[in-house]
């Protein structure tokens, strides 16, 4: 077994394990916006290691053409998953005109027989390396501020995927001015690793960033369901109150079944010198 096959033997295997993972989540029932758009990602990606690994025993047009194109549905699917997660509106045209875009790039490379060239490389790493830099930008944009400090790692994963993509298209650029004009054997081995320290950082991330922003809502749920349980009806003209199994009291006996509250009576001002003018008119009469 080669080096390269061995790579991406490794990364069909943690795709799959993490792919499995994002799903075991979903289904679990802790569906949080964005969740199921990350786990469909997640899969697309899986089957394009196994394309990728499969690519010996495929036809040459099929192994240059569906398992990138497949990075790219995978990478324009997390793009939409991190809009839905900060809750913003999701430009699915977009995405889908980027997919069209890039399968015709990688069809005319093919009809013009330059389907391991650099420029090839150049183009999916442009591609890539804007889609991630834009999820980055997403899930750092978020208003709300737990959902901003959930998907802080995500969004440094996103950004550092760009940058390493940035990286590789410019030495794919070098190598364009060369007399051969291929990309050499060690950028191709470098992005094969990336990818599979790419899916480890992010998923993983992904997963304690979701149960983070679960555990959050929760508290604030917790919250409310606290300052609502300390609101007590009143009514606004006999003042009895309506107790817990939608029976009306009075305040006093309301009260006086809790040890830890104690009745005194008083009386204000004003109920005072009303008393006062009506005891000094009996008095008159």
């Amino acid at each position: 077994m080669s080096p390269t096959t061995a790579v991406y033997l490794v990364n069909v295997l943690i795709g799959i394990v993490l792919a499995v993972l994002l799903t075991y989540h979903w289904r679990r029932g802790d569906r949080e916006r964005g969740m199921g758009s990350f786990t469909i990602a997640a899969w697309v990606l899986a089957i394009a290691d196994i394309l990728f690994y499969l690519r010996p025993s495929l036809p040459f047009w099929a192994a240059r053409f569906y398992p990138t194109l497949l990075v790219t549905i995978g990478q324009a699917t997390m793009l939409i998953a991190a809009q839905r997660v900060v809750a913003r509106t999701m430009s699915r045209g977009l995405m889908v005109g980027v997919v069209i875009v890039h399968a015709i790039a990688l069809a005319l490379f093919l009809e013009l027989g330059a389907g391991s060239s650099a420029t090839r490389t150049v183009l999916n790493g442009a591609i890539w390396a804007s889609l991630s830099f834009a999820t980055a930008t997403v899930l750092r944009g978020a208003e709300d501020e737990a959902v901003r400090d959930a998907m802080a790692m995500p969004a440094l994963v996103f950004a550092l995927h760009g940058a390493f993509h940035v990286l590789r298209t410019s030495f794919a650029l070098l190598s364009i001015t060369s007399v051969r004009q291929t990309t050499p054997n060690w950028i191709q081995i470098a992005g094969d690793i990336e990818v599979s320290v790419f899916m480890v950082s992010l998923f993983v991330g992904l997963l304690l960033g979701f149960v983070q922003l679960h555990a959050v809502r929760l508290l604030r749920a917790e919250h409310k369901v606290s300052e609502l349980a300390r609101l007590l009806p009143i009514c606004a003209w006999c003042h009895n109150v309506r107790t817990d199994k939608g029976y009306w009291q009075k305040i006093e006996e309301y009260f006086a079944d809790r040890a830890d509250v104690r009745l005194t009576h008083g009386i204000c001002d004003s109920c005072a010198a009303k008393q006062m003018a009506d005891e000094d008119a009996r008095l008159a009469r």
